[in-house]
Parts: structure tokens; sequence; C-alpha cells
């Protein structure tokens, strides 16, 4: 980057320039630790008002923004769509999504972006725990509860700061039930010029080479593996998984969406975006493929008008038009990327499909935690691990020896695999963990990992 030369920093010592920025941030921290519990009756009364340190925004829960949801990422759940099926099952109507509401950068505070030239964000890790059923008509409240910043910038010194940003948070319901905990954390670093001067109009976002991997046309034998994997899939619905016939070990059928033709856009307050594609499996009945055309350059079937194969957006209102970009929002893209990018929660929210294909409307996602970039020295960077949150793919037995080493791209699938590690009783209930990985095509690339902690029922209750 340029020909200057660049700041040695060293683990606590803030430069003059980062020094404000520093403490401004650790003053957030205190002011959230001086403020304790939120009071949740004052909160819901309106007695707080928004923009209090630690209360970042509302969310109304319309009905039109669950189901564009719900019919994108999992069309075949009944309990994301249909009120008496979801009645049946002792909910009061139907249910959103787990992530429907935690948006992560409603959350995450950045550090401020004039503590530096360029930032490279890696080592991505969010975790939302759902504690209660968001329903339709819903008023939720996005609090933070914690903010943590933790330097792992070497002793010797580096040309990065190497900070680990962690926020936990809950989300509360109009009637003070707290329906999510969550936690997101990412690792910032920070680079800068000793003299600014060189920095000239280059931007100032730094990322691993993530395009250079090579543009993948779907080949007709691979389009027949994508067919069998949806004629394979096996979504449960009502019939119960009981605990007792889950074994560690076991892997639940493979799980395939896309190819993707574009990421979602983030659209806080909402904790799911707009946009992107959702699963494609109609393209396994010839007669709808037959109605497409097939790209000479990636070999994917494309509709004449992309309107005809993702829902329509309802409409919604963004804050960020109003706020304009978050404190220490990187910049734009270089001009010369020509495939976009998977945002983290597209992933998730494929991942909380095939979880629910396997364990059923019966099944509770207790918890749901994912990550991406967390291998940086895989993707040309060599930064500290992120020693805030482990990173999942070590648990699982299937992989190991593998890394999340690259990002998934415009025209990837989403294939996800998924193997259980662990189950156990905890204060009279059953859970079991399952952690999954995404892959290209080919199996030999990961670009998203994570994992689940899954209530199901059991024969003895």
């Amino acid at each position: 980057m340029g020909t200057g030369k660049f700041v040695t920093v060293y683990p606590g010592q803030w430069t003059e320039r980062e020094k404000p920025y520093a403490e401004e941030y650790f003053a957030k921290i205190k002011e959230l630790e001086d403020r304790g519990p939120i009071n949740v009756q004052a909160l819901i009364s309106g007695k707080i008002e928004k923009g209090t340190q630690g209360f970042s925004n509302i969310l109304e829960v319309k009905e039109d923004m669950m189901l564009y949801n719900a019919k994108k990422y999992d069309p075949d759940n009944k309990l994301y769509q249909d009120d008496e099926y979801a009645k049946s099952l002792g909910y009061k109507a139907k249910i959103a999504m787990p992530a429907f509401s935690a948006h992560d950068d409603s959350f995450l505070t950045a550090f401020n972006g004039k503590a530096r030239d360029f930032l490279a964000v890696t080592g991505l890790h969010h975790e939302i725990e759902q504690l209660a059923p968001v329903y339709a008509g819903d008023t939720l409240y996005l609090v933070k509860d914690k903010l943590e910043l933790i330097d792992l910038t070497p002793e010797t010194g580096s040309i990065y700061r190497n900070l680990v940003l962690k926020t936990t948070g809950s989300v509360y319901n109009q009637d003070g039930v707290k329906v999510l905990e969550v936690l997101f954390s990412a690792r910032e670093n920070l680079k800068s010029y000793e003299d600014p001067a060189d920095m000239g109009d280059q931007r100032g976002w730094e990322s691993p080479d993530w395009w250079t991997r090579p543009e993948h046309y779907y080949t007709d034998a691979e389009w027949q593996e994508i067919f069998d994997i949806w004629a394979k899939e096996n979504y449960r619905g009502d019939e119960i998984l009981y605990w007792e016939d889950v074994n560690v070990g076991d892997m639940p059928n493979v799980t395939i969406d896309g190819p993707i033709h574009a990421s979602c856009n983030p659209t806080p307050p909402y904790g799911m975006a707009v946009g992107g594609s959702r699963t494609m499996k109609e393209l396994a009945d010839p007669a709808v493929r037959a109605k497409m055309t097939r790209d000479p350059k990636f070999g994917v079937y494309v509709p004449e008008d992309m309107k005809e194969w993702d829902p329509e957006v309802p409409p919604y209102d963004d804050p960020r038009a109003k706020m304009g970009p978050p404190p220490g929002a990187g910049g734009p893209p270089p001009k010369e990327i020509k495939r976009s990018i998977f945002i983290n929660f597209l992933g998730r929210d494929f991942a909380i499909h095939h979880i629910n294909n396997w364990m059923g409307t019966h099944g509770w996602i207790q918890n749901i935690r994912w990550g991406i970039m967390t291998h940086p020295t895989e993707q040309g960077f060599d930064f500290p691990k992120n020693t805030a949150v482990c990173e999942m793919i070590e648990k699982i037995p299937a992989c190991q020896g593998k890394k999340c080493n690259t990002h998934g791209l415009q025209y990837d699938v989403m294939k996800i695999h998924s193997q259980v590690y662990d189950k156990y009783e905890k204060d009279g209930e059953h859970f079991v963990e399952l952690g999954f990985w995404i892959t290209t095509i080919n199996d030999d690339e990961i670009y998203e990992e994570g994992g689940a902690t899954i209530k199901l029922p059991s024969r003895e209750s």
C-alpha cells in the first residue's frame, strides 16, 4: 500500500492520533458499566430516550417482512408461515426466524475511523441465544449490555493495531420479556502512515484478495450433483426427532442453495437483510429450467426477469438513509471487483434452513453462532486470533485439519454440511451441539463456519 512508512504500534500504548478515540471508546465502556442492567419497564414505557448509551434501536415486527425472509430461506417450514400450524405446537401464532431482530451493526461499536488510514476487518464471530419466540406485531427493543475492547497487538510491535471489539446485548419485547441475548465480535486491524500525506487518494479499506479465486462454471455433472442433493433433502416437519435417537457423530443430509446470484443488503435494525437469492430448488424441475437461459460465463440458470425469481421486498424504513455511514465505516470496494461478496448472515440463514430440515418443527434452536474470515494467516494477513471467541470449526470432528479460508462470492452455492459433536441434559432439558460449515461446490473451500445448540424433545418427558 503506497510508498510511505507505517507507524509501529504497541499494545496499550496509544499514539497521539489514536489516543482521543481510545479514550472515547473506553468512556463508552465505562458508561455502560455505570448504567448497570437497563430498567426494562422504563425502556418500554418511553422513559429512556432512544440514543441513550446502550439503547440503539426499536423494531416494529411486521408480518410481511417475517414472511419475506421465511419464503426466501426456509419456504417449506410451516412454523414460520402458518398461524394455525404454529398454534397446534403451542405458539400464539407463526414465529419469526431466530435471527430476525438481531442486527450486528446495531450492536457492534466500531473504533472511530479517524484513528487510522487503513482498516482490515477479520475474525467475525456472532452468536444469538433464542430465549422466546418473536411474533408479528411485537415491538422489540435492542439494548447493549456490555462493550469490550481487547488489544492483541504483539508485544514486539506491529504496523497493525489489532483490536477485538465485542458487544453483548439483549432484545426485549413490549411485555418486557427478553427474547434474545446476543454476542457480536470482530477483529479490527488499523494501520496508519507516519506521514499522512502518503495516503493520497487511496481507499482506506484492506482485505485479502478474495476476488482472485477463479470464477466457476457449473458443468452438467455439477448440476446433476445439485439436483441429487435436492432430491435427498429431508424436510422433517412435524415428525419428531427425539434426543435419544441422536448420536454424537451423526451427519445430517447436506443441503445446497444457489448458485447465489447476489448477496443481500443489511437493513438495520433487522437482523436479516433484503435482496439476495432465495433457495432455488424449483430448478430441479426441467420445465422450470426450460424457461430460463444458461449464463455462458458461470453456467447458471437465469430467468428473463429476476423479479420472477426473488420475492418482492416489503416496504421498510432504513435508518441508514438518515444517519449516513456508521462511524469507522471502511469505504467503497475496489472498482475492479466484479463479483459481490456474501454478507456474513446470508450463510447463517441458509444454515438455519439446514438445521430446521434436520430437527423438525418440534425442535428449538437455542443458540446459533457463525463466523467468517476466521483464519487471516491463510488469507494473506498475519493477524492474531480473536481470543474473545472460539472458532467453531475446531470442535467439529469431520473438519479436523480444515480451515475457513475464503469468502463466499456471487454465484457460489451454499453447500451446507454439519455434524453432531455433543449431546447432554441440563436442568431437565435435552440438548445437542451441531457444528456446520459452508463450502463451494467442490467442498475444497470453506467460507463460513458455525454451530447451533438445539433443544429436542425427549421420550422421557
